[in-house]
């Protein structure tokens, strides 16, 4: 195992709804109606799939199964991609800076479970919900805290130490 991800989660990846389904909800947002998607998350993720396989029943993807149980699951047929972003030869990604959050936040919380995973992180034991909310929380008021300082043109304030 080595720190660094090699993409396996990037090569071949499950979504329930097509690259059709999504193309008109980004076609809807930019008609100015509402989408029950994150509209800056379809523009990044709508233009970075690539078809693999269609019509694919969720109970036969293994990968699949493993990160969304039948009791958490709303499809009954979904969709194989790749990235256009995945430099396949090393498993890079070619525009990591500018990534959607469903790639920034996999494997979401619990252990990544393909097999071939590099990435010693991915493998780390899920990390209990009260601790991803808490994180969530802290992060949004670092946030609101920059903004205030930037707004009032304060310097840099280092923490104190002990």
């Amino acid at each position: 195992m080595s720190g660094r991800c090699t993409g396996h989660c990037c090569r071949r990846f499950f979504l329930g709804v097509s690259l059709d389904e999504l193309r008109a909800e980004l076609e809807r947002v930019d008609r100015g109606e509402s989408s029950r998607y994150n509209p800056t998350e379809l523009r990044i993720v709508v233009p970075m799939l690539v078809l693999l396989e269609e019509n694919v029943d969720p109970d036969e993807v293994d990968n699949f199964v493993k990160h969304d149980p039948p009791r958490e699951r709303a499809v009954s047929r979904g969709y194989w991609y790749t990235c256009r972003h995945l430099n396949v030869m090393t498993g890079d990604c070619t525009n990591y800076e500018g990534r959607p959050n469903m790639c920034r936040d996999y494997p979401y919380g619990g252990a990544c479970n393909y097999a071939e995973c590099t990435w010693d992180d991915g493998k780390n034991p899920p990390i209990p919900e009260s601790c991803l909310v808490t994180k969530m929380k802290a992060n949004k008021l670092q946030a609101e805290l920059d903004a205030a300082l930037k707004e009032a043109q304060c310097p840099a304030i280092e923490a104190p130490t002990q």
